[in-house]
């Protein structure tokens, strides 16, 4: 689960950080059509000036398609699979060793999900009744605690937009509400999957 939250943080953290942006050097030119587009964002969430994390995510038509995370320490990865802007398939390398031995299939939102252990033969076993009801309790508390702080940060970059163009309130206003709504949708969706 701590792969879960570390996703939601760096996520939010790339978000807000406005760390830089360039297209991936090693993207080869003869995989890429002009459809797509990757891009690399990097972070250093401890602030000794060195980067800890490097994002890339790649769009086919500016839509999202899929993100890769490193730690650029520990080697430690996941990669996600997005669908008409839905996680759908998320892998986990958990010992930075380059191998996925997480697999999490996710259904119409982030509370529904399967959970599957791969061997390096290429086996997939579903992770215990136990162990995947303790994953969801998790995802389910620190969804709920990282929701109110997408709302906070969204308001405060956008009080910063404000303060530079007021003519941007109209804006500003419809995305305030919007955010509003997705969080309360969201909150609204755990509390009845929890009471299932």
């Amino acid at each position: 689960m701590k792969y879960f939250a570390a996703s939601l943080l760096i996520i939010f953290s790339v978000l807000v950080s406005g760390c830089r942006s360039t297209p991936l050097a090693e993207s080869n030119p003869e995989e890429m059509d002009s459809s797509l587009r990757i891009e690399r964002k990097c972070g250093d969430s401890d602030n000794d000036g060195v980067d800890d994390y490097a994002v890339n995510t790649t769009y086919r038509n500016n839509k999202r398609i899929l993100v890769e995370r490193t730690d650029l320490k520990t080697k430690v990865s996941w990669r996600m699979y997005v669908v008409d802007a839905k996680t759908r398939i998320l892998e986990d390398d958990t010992d930075g060793d380059g191998f996925y031995e997480l697999l999490t299939i996710y259904g119409d939102d982030i509370s529904r999900f399967e959970r599957f252990r791969v061997s390096p033969n290429g086996r997939v076993i579903p992770v215990s009744k136990s162990e995947l009801q303790a994953l969801k309790k998790e995802q389910e508390e620190l969804t709920k605690a990282f929701l109110p702080g997408l709302e906070e940060a969204v308001n405060i970059m956008l009080d910063k937009i404000e303060a530079e163009d007021p003519s941007n309130t109209n804006s500003s206003d419809w995305i305030r509400e919007s955010t509003d709504e997705f969080v309360n949708d969201e909150l609204k969706k755990l509390e009845k999957n929890s009471n299932k």
